[in-house]
């Protein structure tokens, strides 16, 4: 079995090797070109991009075609495939795998190829965390059948959360009213935002001198329930050491198995900003699989990928 993800769903990269996790192409179009943001671009050159360009760079869902070239590819080696993909809502990559899918099972010499396409009902590390869920089952051994019901179930059990340090790409990227986002100024507040059913809705706000950090894990730690077994992940756009301090806090408060930090995927970047914060955990202890944590190359004893 071989799952199948695209460069927005920020997949640790590192499980991504090792469970040959497959990555497809996710575009940004800046200034009438698009970029193809599988390879980490720094995060200084897309401020670039943004300070540059007369129109905000806009991100490209993966295509049908591109779905249909990797699944071609994929099947080369392994008629089981499941697709994870962000929330159907809020992307349109999830409708291009399914027609892709539809494509291959309608062409003879792929019908015998399962492809599952999974809404994860978020994006970014919470596509990614699903992503590795459902590739560690495969190198289990878990048949294709429960792997696509563990699939299937695990967006239930992921809460994320994120918040931001500045309106700006919010607003340059048409996520935010400019009179919302000065009034939020002037009252120095902050919205945390949640995805509830595959959308993004604010679920409460905070000052903007406010610990960052402590009120996420603060969220969450709510949310979960304290104690519980579950894998987490830490994005960041720029500031490494307060993602870092956020997944300590989630250590204190939680039974993090497996954990770690990474930058925002560049198709979140440019809709959050300079200094955004995303968090997500998954309830890793009430799935139909119980996972062990992954032994990743370079990962601490603690689960941490350093």
């Amino acid at each position: 079995m071989i799952v199948v993800t695209n460069a927005g769903g920020n997949v640790n990269e590192r499980a991504a090797e090792q469970y040959g996790i497959e990555i497809c192409p996710q575009g940004v179009v800046v200034a009438g070109k698009t970029l193809d943001t599988r390879e980490r671009v720094p995060f200084h050159e897309v401020d670039a991009w943004v300070r540059s360009s007369s129109q905000h760079p806009h991100v490209l869902g993966t295509t049908a075609r591109e779905f249909v070239t990797v699944f071609q590819r994929v099947a080369a080696k392994d008629h089981e495939i499941i697709v994870v993909q962000g929330s159907k809502k809020l992307v349109q990559s999830y409708q291009a795998a399914a027609s892709a899918a539809k494509t291959l099972h309608d062409h003879p010499r792929f019908r015998d190829v399962g492809i599952h396409v999974v809404d994860s009902k978020s994006t970014d590390i919470g596509v990614g965390l699903i992503a590795v869920l459902v590739a560690a089952a495969g190198a289990a051994g878990v048949p294709f059948a429960e792997a696509k019901r563990l699939a299937d179930a695990a967006p239930a059990h992921l809460t994320q959360i994120a918040t931001v340090r500045t309106f700006d790409y919010l607003i340059r990227g048409g996520r935010a009213s400019v009179f919302k986002a000065r009034l939020a100024e002037l009252m120095r507040i902050r919205p945390m935002i949640g995805w509830v059913d595959g959308e993004v809705v604010p679920v409460g706000r905070m000052s903007s001198k406010a610990d960052r950090a402590e009120k996420l894990a603060e969220h969450l730690r709510q949310t979960v329930g304290e104690g519980r077994a579950v894998w987490a992940a830490v994005a960041h756009g720029g500031d490494a050491p307060e993602a870092e301090r956020l997944l300590t806090k989630l250590r204190a408060d939680l039974d993090v198995e497996w954990g770690f930090v990474t930058p925002l995927a560049v198709t979140t970047y440019l809709n959050s900003g300079p200094g955004a914060l995303n968090a997500a955990v998954l309830c890793v202890d009430r799935l139909p699989w119980r996972p062990e944590p992954p032994k990743l190359h370079g990962q601490t004893d603690a689960g941490t990928l350093p």
